[in-house]
Formats: C-alpha cells, sequence, structure tokens
C-alpha cells in the first residue's frame, strides 16, 4: 500500500515512502531504496527532502559522500530549510564533515533556525535553542546577553525538551562545575545557575517522571 502511495503520488509521498524504508516503519527497512526515493523527491525540488537526502548521505566513512550530503543540506538552507540550518549549525559548532569549527557560524544558522522554526517546535528546534543558550554563554564578553540565553533554555526545557534534566540540574546546583553540561565548558556564572530554585525542582521532577535517570537521584 506504502508503495502504491508512492507510485501514484508527489515528492511528498516519496519522501515520506523514504522515511518509512529508511527507519522500517510498516514496510521492511532498507536503505537503499529509502536513498533512491529520497533522491527522486529532492531532485524534484522538495526542501524537506533536499535536508533528509543530505543527511542519509552523511558520516558512512565517505568523504565525497560527506561532500554530496552537506551539498544538498546547503542547498536546503538556501532555499529556507530550518532544519538544514540547524544541522549545518552542528557541523560548525563540532568542526565535523570537513568544517572547520566555527562557533560564530554557528551562532548564526541557529539563529536562522529558531526563526524558521517560529510557527513549529519540534526536538530540533529545541535543541537548536539548548545548543544557541550554550554558544551564548561560552562566550565571555560582558556585553553577551544572559536573558537572551535564559530564554532559550526555557524554550528548551519545555515539555521536556532536550537538555531539560541537565538544565534543571545546573540551575539547582551550588556547584560551579557542574556547569559542563553536554560535553561543553561553559563559565561559571551565578546570575544564570541560581535563577530559579522552585523551577529546577519542577523540571527535575518531571524529568525524572519522563525517565530521566540523572534526576532521579
Amino acid at each position: 500500500w506504502y508503495r502504491h502511495a508512492a507510485d501514484q503520488g508527489g515528492p511528498n509521498a516519496w519522501t515520506s515512502y523514504a522515511m518509512r524504508l529508511e527507519l522500517g516503519i510498516g514496510v521492511a527497512q532498507d536503505h537503499a531504496a529509502a536513498i533512491d526515493w529520497m533522491k527522486k523527491a529532492a531532485e524534484s525540488g522538495q526542501v524537506r527532502a533536499m535536508e533528509l537526502y543530505g543527511v542519509m548521505r552523511l558520516g558512512r566513512g565517505n568523504k565525497v559522500e560527506d561532500a554530496a550530503g552537506i551539498a544538498w543540506i546547503e542547498k536546503a538552507d538556501a532555499a529556507g530549510s530550518a532544519d538544514a540550518a540547524y544541522e549545518l549549525g552542528k557541523m560548525y559548532e563540532d568542526g565535523k564533515f570537513g568544517k572547520a569549527r566555527d562557533t560564530q557560524r554557528a551562532r548564526g544558522l541557529y539563529e536562522s533556525a529558531l526563526q524558521r522554526y517560529s510557527w513549529h517546535v519540534n526536538f530540533s528546534s529545541k535543541d537548536a535553542s539548548f545548543r544557541l543558550a550554550l554558544l551564548i554563554l561560552a562566550d565571555r564578553q560582558p556585553a553577551r546577553d544572559l536573558n537572551r540565553a535564559r530564554a532559550l533554555l526555557n524554550d528548551a526545557a519545555r515539555d521536556n525538551g532536550p537538555g531539560v534534566t541537565r538544565y534543571a540540574l545546573w540551575l539547582a546546583s551550588d556547584d560551579p562545575d557542574a556547569q559542563d553540561v553536554d560535553r561543553r565548558s561553559v563559565p561559571a556564572d551565578k546570575n544564570i545557575a541560581h535563577m530559579n530554585d522552585l523551577d529546577a525542582a519542577q523540571m527535575l521532577l518531571a524529568a525524572a517522571k519522563s525517565g530521566h535517570i540523572d534526576a532521579m537521584y
């Protein structure tokens, strides 16, 4: 049925079928077939498919494939994809897939992603908020915007998004060293670390209920 829908449909149907094949949802998992269908959708100009096709070609130990994947993600970014901006931001932040580490470039890409996500909140938008907040906090310049960082962390923690446990532990902690979150060294700042202990306790409880091990202690 899913294959029939893809055969009869257009780019949206091809993208949906490709993801089912990639993840094995409702059909037998088949990465090679997923790549073919996603490529078909991407080449038709479907922006979401461009980004997904690019991501599917990354990280397979092949520099040629990585370069091709990045090219498709950059094409999706140029077409206004929030997810593409987010993926490129991670590359520049972490210095992966041939990109030199550039935190300023990463910050700009996360900002672009969040502007585009303004109408749609998902895992990636929450993670972009979390990552951008940490980059702001890691900036030791006096002019760094702590209120902006706090707002971003609140966005990331909403509905138990990525980083909720680390954020809550960080807010509640009396230990400045606890601010080394998500493998990034964030400078100690009491204005951030002790904003609201009640908020921290509530977030820890929510995180513990949802299964976060660290929050249960």
